[in-house]
């Protein structure tokens, strides 16, 4: 649906539309990009990102309605999710809740991280299975779960290897490496003969 743009009266138009549907209950803007004004020479970014969005929130808390304003990640990459917001910090701070999807060209699973002012943070691991999204677990779990099993995978090949051997074949950091090393022996997952690393 071609919408007008924010500066123009747009949030006042989806207020118009609540009144004439009063049993809506959510509003989506698809995407942001598209709703907001054109950036204006001088003015910092951060505040005009926090500016097109305020009013928005303010609607749906006041009419009690769920809104989601879709935008774009970046494609730099980043160990900080909220740094993929294509924008400015701005735009998080004036969301009550920011959902970040992050999924591998071409590959049905990915990630979903969730973050609000009540303080509450979390990352999940998803996959697409048309025609909807499904929940396989926490994100860092599964991470872990899928590491253990490379280094399994990696010591079923190998044999005895080094922590070294390990990172080389999994491609694993070597902080990760040895912490799960560490854990895996203690539970009995694989064993350890000096420098090296078996299966038991």
């Amino acid at each position: 649906t071609r919408w007008i743009k924010g500066d123009l009266g747009g949030t006042q138009a989806i207020a118009s539309w609540l009144d004439g549907h009063p049993r809506a209950m959510f509003v989506a803007i698809d995407s942001l990009l598209a709703f907001r004004a054109e950036a204006r020479s001088g003015k910092p970014l951060s505040g005009e990102d926090y500016a097109a969005l305020t009013p928005l929130n303010d609607l749906a808390h006041e009419r009690q309605i769920g809104m989601e304003i879709i935008l774009h990640n970046r494609k730099m990459a980043s160990d900080n999710p909220l740094d993929l917001i294509s924008g400015t910090t701005g735009l998080g701070a004036a969301c009550d809740t920011v959902v970040i999807l992050r999924r591998p060209p071409s590959s049905p699973e990915g990630t979903i991280f969730v973050t609000g002012r009540n303080g509450d943070t979390a990352e999940y691991a998803v996959a697409w299975n048309y025609p909807h999204w499904s929940i396989l677990g926490n994100a860092v779990d599964r991470r872990r779960s899928e590491e253990r099993q490379m280094i399994l995978d990696a010591l079923a090949d190998l044999g005895r290897a080094t922590t070294g051997d390990i990172r080389k074949v999994t491609g694993m950091t070597a902080s990760n490496a040895r912490q799960l090393l560490f854990k895996m022996k203690h539970k009995g997952e694989v064993s350890q003969h000096g420098d090296k690393y078996g299966l038991p």
